[in-house]
């Protein structure tokens, strides 16, 4: 159906420079080939996306956090301690069954997880902020316990990758 509508690219929230670029020079590079008379369609490539069982777009997190050691251990210890606050909230108002502020709450989670590149975990916020928008929360105790697996693995990722990027360039100064 996209193809059909000639939408042969997605820039996604959160847009990240180096995905936008790379867009932007496959269209500008199709556009002078098409003028040249050459191919009338850029080469469709996805955009950068982990697979699901990865819990955090690793690359999104070392961009925002400019690849530096010590503002990545600081960016994952501030992502870690504010989405457990929020988690907090929502627990509070899923037992309570609360729906605006399940729908609220989630909302603002996602919208932080997807800025840090928490793929899998902004899904299973939105699947509780429609919850919370639809008034149906049955079955938000069993997502709210996937979410919070789901900051296990994120928490897991960090002490893993961060130990590495700190290694890393410990050796890189020798």
């Amino acid at each position: 159906m996209c193809h059909a509508a000639r939408w042969f690219d997605l820039l996604s929230k959160p847009v990240r420079v180096a995905h936008l670029e790379s867009v932007l020079t496959r269209w500008l590079t199709a556009s002078a080939t098409t003028a040249a008379g050459e191919a009338s369609v850029p080469p469709t490539n996805s955009p950068d996306r982990l697979s699901p069982s990865v819990a955090v777009d690793w690359e999104i997190f070392r961009e925002l956090a400019g690849n530096d050691a010590a503002r990545l251990q600081e960016l994952s210890e501030r992502y870690l301690q504010q989405t457990t606050e929020q988690f907090a909230k929502l627990r509070d108002a899923i037992a309570t069954g609360a729906a605006p502020d399940v729908k609220r709450i989630a909302h603002s989670a996602a919208g932080s997880s997807a800025m840090c590149g928490m793929n899998p975990m902004v899904a299973l916020l939105r699947e509780l902020e429609r919850m919370g928008q639809l008034g149906q929360l049955a079955d938000a105790p069993r997502v709210y316990a996937r979410v919070k697996d789901e900051l296990a693995r994120i928490a897991q990722f960090f002490r893993d990758h961060i130990e590495a990027a700190a290694r890393l360039k410990g050796q890189q100064k020798r």
